[in-house]
């Protein structure tokens, strides 16, 4: 998972909007949401710290949560194709509607 989707995740867990957040941490929106579009590694480190004091977390903390989050999504794929043939098809629908619901969670 990208820094970007833990951001935004870690946001939404906290209950706000990213408007309100950006408030919260005196940024402007549009800061805000160049640096979850384009990403955190091409941000400036100032922002990047600001971003995760609000958000109560270190940088550090941050490239680990991104590391965990796609570890633990590498493996839903590999659990998934490990017993695909074990499936009967309806059942294979039902995994690979999964896999989509675990895909749009980092979209937030």
């Amino acid at each position: 998972m990208k820094q970007a989707d833990v951001i935004r995740k870690l946001i939404k867990s906290k209950g706000l909007s990213q408007r309100k957040f950006a408030e919260n941490i005196n940024m402007p929106k549009s800061t805000l949401t160049s640096i979850l579009q384009r990403g955190v590694d091409n941000s400036g480190l100032e922002n990047v710290k600001k971003i995760c004091k609000g958000l109560d977390i270190t940088i550090g903390e941050l490239e680990e949560m991104a590391e965990k989050e796609t570890l633990q999504l590498d493996q839903e794929y590999t659990i998934a194709a490990n017993g695909a043939e074990n499936l009967t098809e309806n059942e294979m629908k039902e995994v690979e509607e999964y896999i989509q619901y675990i895909i749009s969670k980092r979209n937030g």
